[in-house]
C-alpha cells in the first residue's frame, strides 16, 4: 500500500493507556489498524496492524504526533471531522476517506482517561468499492454537468427522492424543499389543464408545461419521463428542459401567422379558425352567428393622397373603434387592405345584428384626426348568417362580400343583408369580368356617336363617342354594367385608349370626306385620368391619327377633379398646352366647392341630364340651370346641356343662353353607318331656334390637316 507519510515503529510508554490485559492483547493483535489519539491528535497508542500498514519512523515508548503517520490532507480531514463532532455534540461513529480513496477511517470517542480521547480504526477499501465509488463520482459529474434538469421520482408514491442542481434552478428551491413533494405541486394548472398526471398509472408523459417557480414566475418547460427499475423498485426519471426562448419564438411565429402586423387584429387565417369554431358552436347549441364584412369607402384615395403612413394610422384608429362596438366574446379581424370582419356569436335576431351594424357605421363616420387634420370616413358593410345562409367559413365570407358589394353599389355608407337573389347578380358580374378580357381582342366593342347640335344653325357641331359592348350571346350590354368592371380590373386604360384612337380616326375621316369641322368629345375615366403618362398617351393617339387637338374635347367629372386637386390641375395644364378642350361632365352633381372652379383650366360645362329632365316642371331645376348658364358666361366658359328629349326643354335652354344641346330630341347614339347618313342629311334637318340666326357655318377646313 502506498502511503503519503513514512513512519517508523515506536513503542508507546506503558501505563499511558490503563486497560485490562485481555483488552490490551486484543487491541495489540487486532487485524484492523487502530490508534488512540488525544483531542489534539497526539498519538497515545497504536496496535501492531497500524504500525504494519503505516511505515513507522518513531520508536515505541516515545510520544508521537499522528501527523507523522499521515499525509497533511488526511490529517486535516480527521481533525476537521473531530472538531465538527465536538462542536455539534454529535459523538456517533464517523467515516472519512483517506489516501485518495484507498483507505477509510472511522473514529469513536472514548470515555476513559483524562481529556477527550478517540479510537481511530483504519481499514483499506476493496477494489470493487473503489470502482463503485469512481462510477458514482463519474455519474454525479454527468448528472450535474448536463444542461437539463433531472428529477428522480418514486413510482409507488409519486414523490421526489432526488433532483440535480439544474432542476433546482428551474424550480427555484433547495433540494430539501423538493424532496418528499410531487411535481404536480409546481405545474401551472391554469395554463395546462392536463397538468402532470399521476405517474404510478404507468403513463409516461412527455410534453410542454408551464412551471411555477418559488417566486411565482412561470416558465415554459419540456417534460420527458422514463420508467426505470432498480433493486426491485420502480422509479421515474423526469428530464426538464427550459424552453423559454423556444416558447417566445413560437409565440412570435404564431403572432406573425395569425395577427395583422399593423392593427394587431386577427388576420384572415385566424378569422377562418374563429368562424369554424363559431359555426361548430352554432350547430351544437342551435344558435346563430353573424359575419359582418366591411370595406372603407374610397380608402385608396386617402392612402394615395396622404401616404401609407397616414393610411396605416387611420386603420389602427378604425380598428380600435370597431373593437369598442362589439362584445369581448366577438371577433374583430382585418381581412385584407381596408377590409375588416366582425364575428358576432350568440345573436338573438336580425334586428340585433342590424343595430350593431348601424352602431359600427356611426362610429366609423365620426371625424378622424390624422396629423392635426380631420377626415371623415364611411364604410360599406355586408352581412351573412350561420347557419341560415351558410355554415362553412369560406362560404360565409363569400356571401358577406356579395352583400357588401350590393351596399357599395347602392351608394356606400350603408349595410346590406345577404339574400339569395344577390347570387345571380354576382354570377353575372363574374362572367362579364371574365368575358371582358376577351372582348377587346375579339373586337366585340363598338363606338357609337351621338350628335351635338348648335340650335342657332340647326347643324351638328360635334359628337360624343360612346362605348358599346355587343356581347356574342348576351347582346348589347349597357355601359353602366361593364364600365365599372373595366375600371376595377384596370382594363379601362387599354379600353379608353382604344376608344380615343378609334373615334379620332373615324371623326377625322368624316372631317375630310364632308369638309366639316366636327368636334369630338371623349369621356375619361377616373383610372385613366390618374395615369401619370396620360398627356403622352393622348399625344401619341393624335399623332398616329393626325387628328387636330383643337377639335378634341376630353370630358372629366367633378369627382375626378376633387380627389387630388393639385395633381388634377397639373394633368389638365399638360393637356391644355396641347390645345385640347377640357369639359366638366355632369356638372352640378359632384358636390364640389365652386371655389376650385376658377383654378382649373376649364373650357366647357356640361349641364347634367338630371337637371334637364324636369326643367319645365320643377322650378328648382330651372333655377339651377339658369344659375349654371349665368356662371359659365361670367367665367368665360362655353355651355352644353345633355339629356334633352323634349322641344320645351330645348326652347328653355335656348332662351336662357345655352345654344348647344345633346339628347334624344336631336338624335340617339348611332353606329358609324347611321351617323354617317345623319351627317350627310343634316342640312335643314334640325330646327333652328330664335329670331336671329347666326351666319351659316363655313364648310371649310379649320386646319391644314382636314
Amino acid at each position: 500500500m502506498n502511503t503519503k507519510s513514512k513512519i517508523t515503529a515506536s513503542i508507546l510508554p506503558q501505563g499511558r493507556f490503563n486497560t485490562g490485559r485481555f483488552v490490551a492483547e486484543a487491541f495489540s493483535h487486532a487485524t484492523t489498524a487502530m490508534a488512540i489519539v488525544a483531542g489534539d491528535l497526539r498519538l497515545l497508542e497504536c496496535n501492531n496492524r497500524f504500525l504494519k500498514d503505516f511505515s513507522h519512523t518513531g520508536h515505541r515508548g516515545n510520544p508521537a504526533d499522528l501527523e507523522r503517520y499521515l499525509s497533511k490532507d488526511d490529517h486535516w480531514k480527521i481533525s476537521t471531522l473531530i472538531d465538527q463532532s465536538l462542536a455539534q455534540g454529535n459523538m456517533q461513529l464517523k467515516t472519512a476517506e483517506l489516501l485518495e480513496g484507498e483507505m477509510q477511517v472511522q473514529f469513536q470517542p472514548l470515555n476513559i482517561g483524562e481529556g477527550g480521547q478517540f479510537l481511530l480504526c483504519f481499514s483499506p477499501r476493496s477494489q470493487a468499492e473503489q470502482k463503485l465509488d469512481e462510477a458514482r463520482q463519474r455519474l454525479l459529474m454527468v448528472v450535474e454537468g448536463v444542461s437539463v434538469g433531472l428529477v428522480v421520482i418514486e413510482a409507488d408514491s409519486d414523490l421526489i427522492i432526488d433532483i440535480n442542481n439544474q432542476a433546482l434552478e428551474l424550480f427555484g428551491r433547495t433540494r430539501e424543499e423538493m424532496r418528499g413533494r410531487t411535481c404536480q405541486q409546481f405545474i401551472c394548472q391554469e395554463c395546462d389543464d392536463n397538468g402532470f398526471e399521476a405517474l404510478n398509472g404507468g403513463l409516461l408523459l412527455s410534453g410542454n408545461r408551464m412551471l411555477r417557480a418559488a417566486d411565482g414566475q412561470q416558465h415554459p418547460v419540456a417534460f420527458s419521463v422514463k420508467r426505470s427499475h432498480f433493486r426491485g423498485r420502480d422509479y421515474f426519471l423526469v428530464s426538464i428542459t427550459d424552453i423559454t426562448s423556444q416558447h417566445s419564438a413560437e409565440q412570435q411565429v404564431s403572432r406573425l401567422a395569425n395577427y395583422d402586423a399593423i392593427t394587431g387584429l386577427p388576420n384572415r387565417h385566424l378569422l377562418l379558425d374563429r368562424l369554424q369554431q363559431a359555426s361548430a358552436w352554432a350547430k351544437r347549441m342551435q344558435g346563430s352567428v353573424a359575419l359582418l364584412l366591411l370595406d372603407i369607402d374610397n380608402f385608396k384615395d386617402f392612402n394615395d393622397s396622404l401616404g401609407h403612413g397616414s393610411g396605416d394610422r387611420l386603420l389602427v384608429m378604425l380598428a380600435e373603434r370597431l373593437k369598442g362596438c362589439v362584445r369581448r366574446s366577438d371577433t374583430v379581424a382585418r381581412v385584407d387592405g381596408d377590409e375588416f370582419a366582425v364575428v358576432l356569436t350568440d345573436i338573438g335576431s336580425e334586428q340585433q345584428v342590424g343595430q350593431v351594424a348601424r352602431k359600427i357605421l356611426a362610429c366609423l363616420s365620426e371625424p378622424c384626426v390624422i396629423d392635426g387634420r380631420q377626415y371623415h370616413v364611411t364604410a360599406s358593410l355586408g352581412i351573412s348568417s350561420c347557419p341560415e345562409d351558410a355554415q362553412e367559413p369560406d362560404d360565409l365570407i363569400r356571401l358577406a362580400d356579395t352583400a357588401m358589394y350590393r351596399a357599395k353599389k347602392a351608394g356606400r355608407n350603408q349595410f346590406q343583408f345577404y339574400s339569395p337573389e344577390m347570387n345571380k347578380e354576382v354570377l353575372q358580374r363574374l362572367l362579364l369580368t371574365n368575358d371582358l378580357y376577351q372582348a377587346l381582342a375579339e373586337e366585340q366593342f363598338e363606338v357609337y356617336y351621338q350628335p351635338q347640335v348648335d340650335m342657332r344653325s340647326g347643324s351638328i357641331c360635334g359628337t360624343e363617342a360612346l362605348l358599346r359592348w355587343n356581347h356574342p350571346t348576351l347582346g348589347m350590354i349597357p355601359p353602366d354594367q361593364f364600365i365599372p368592371l373595366a375600371e376595377e380590373t384596370g382594363l379601362i386604360v387599354e379600353l379608353g385608349r382604344w376608344v380615343l384612337e378609334t373615334a379620332c380616326r373615324q371623326v377625322r375621316q368624316w372631317q375630310r370626306s364632308m369638309m366639316v369641322p366636327l368636334r369630338l368629345a371623349v369621356n375619361l375615366s377616373a383610372v385613366q385620368f390618374r395615369q401619370p403618362d396620360l398627356a403622352k398617351q393622348v399625344e401619341d393617339v393624335l399623332e398616329k391619327t393626325k387628328f387636330s387637338a383643337a377639335l378634341l374635347e376630353l370630358e372629366l367629372t367633378e369627382t375626378m377633379l376633387m380627389e387630388q386637386v393639385e395633381k388634377a390641375q397639373q394633368a389638365m395644364e399638360k393637356l391644355k398646352k396641347m390645345g385640347i378642350t377640357l369639359a366638366i361632365d355632369d356638372f352640378g352633381t359632384g358636390f364640389s366647392s365652386l371655389s376650385y372652379l376658377k383654378h382649373f383650366p376649364i373650357d366647357r360645362l356640361k349641364i347634367d341630364r338630371s337637371f334637364v329632365k324636369e326643367l319645365t316642371e320643377n322650378p328648382a331645376d330651372a333655377a339651377i340651370v339658369e344659375a349654371i348658364i349665368a356662371m359659365a358666361g361670367r367665367l368665360g366658359h362655353e355651355i352644353i346641356a345633355e339629356g334633352v328629349e323634349e322641344e320645351a326643354q330645348a326652347e328653355f335652354l335656348f332662351a336662357n343662353g345655352c345654344f348647344e344641346i345633346q339628347g334624344f330630341f336631336f338624335g340617339r347614339p348611332l353606329p358609324v353607318a347611321e351617323f354617317t347618313l345623319k351627317l350627310q342629311n343634316q342640312v335643314g334637318s334640325f330646327r333652328k331656334f330664335g329670331k336671329v340666326q347666326p351666319s351659316p357655318r363655313t364648310l371649310k377646313p379649320i386646319d391644314a390637316g382636314i
